[in-house]
């Protein structure tokens, strides 16, 4: 485990710096990586209840592995949705511990994966409630969407870039979208709703 103490998280938005200094990084999950990327700026302006963290993880199949599974064969993930580690899984604990080092406080992060009958792809549904009433003037650098923008999409993201979308609105999930098999960890797609 002194390996494990030494290495540098691989989230090269978070950790930039120590990346550059290091000689070994932990290479980030493709559920964690979603779902940290889309709540680090809420957490970071301390602007969430952190004891109430709720993501939702879908993949596609490709998330499975190479290995023949029998969650990932047709019959079985057909028309089907697939629950898998449903407690402890190995992305929880990556989640509380980036997180929690934005907040700067222990964080409590409840993650559901589920397997979904497409093949490559990672949606996360992050559930936050807020600490406060926020002004629009308290979310300087998100975008601000209208209602009438539609929400993303998997596909949208296929090999995509990084975007950021948000609005003002509590009542609503925070989106992430991944495409699971653009390089070695999927390129992130953030739709902030507030």
């Amino acid at each position: 485990w002194h390996l494990a103490k030494k290495a540098v998280y691989g989230i090269s938005e978070l950790h930039k710096e120590e990346i550059r200094k290091t000689d070994l990084v932990a290479n980030p999950g493709c559920f964690s990586s979603a779902a940290i990327l889309g709540l680090a700026p809420l957490f970071k302006e301390d602007m969430v209840d952190i004891n109430m963290v709720i993501v939702d993880g879908l993949s596609g199949t490709a998330g499975v592995g190479a290995e023949l599974s029998k969650a990932a064969h047709h019959p079985e993930i057909g028309n089907n949705l697939v629950p898998y580690n449903v407690v402890n899984h190995r992305h929880t604990y990556e989640m509380e511990q980036e997180l929690g080092i934005l907040a700067k406080k222990k964080v409590s992060v409840h993650f559901t994966p589920v397997y979904v009958p497409i093949v490559r792809g990672i949606l996360d549904i992050c559930h936050v409630f807020p600490e406060k009433i926020f002004k629009k003037d308290d979310l300087i650098g998100m975008t601000i969407l209208s209602r009438s923008m539609i929400f993303p999409k998997k596909k949208m993201h296929h090999g995509s870039t990084s975007l950021i979308h948000g609005s003002i609105r509590w009542q609503e999930p925070i989106i992430v979208t991944s495409d699971s098999m653009w390089m070695k960890r999927g390129t992130e797609s953030l739709f902030l709703v507030f």
